[in-house]
């Protein structure tokens, strides 16, 4: 996760997060810049291993784009 790591470090201050979901939807990193904003995100189950699949959570769920999905395809 270097790349994320790097990115992390120009979002420090700022109430950011960063999140890595796999095609499936799960969270397999999560990078927050503040305690306060980690223990709502924990609250809110942006945590690893939480699925945010659109199975599991609705059409606000994290999917691959549809060009994603169509190279993926060929």
């Amino acid at each position: 996760m270097p790349v994320l790591s790097g990115m992390a470090e120009l979002l420090v201050g700022d109430s950011s997060c960063l999140a890595l979901a796999d095609a499936g939807g799960s969270v397999i990193w999560r990078w927050v810049s503040e305690p306060m904003l980690r223990d709502t995100l924990d609250d809110l189950s942006v945590v690893e291993g939480f699925n945010f699949g659109e199975e599991f959570v609705g059409t606000n769920g994290l999917i691959r784009s549809p060009a994603a999905r169509w190279a993926r395809s060929t």
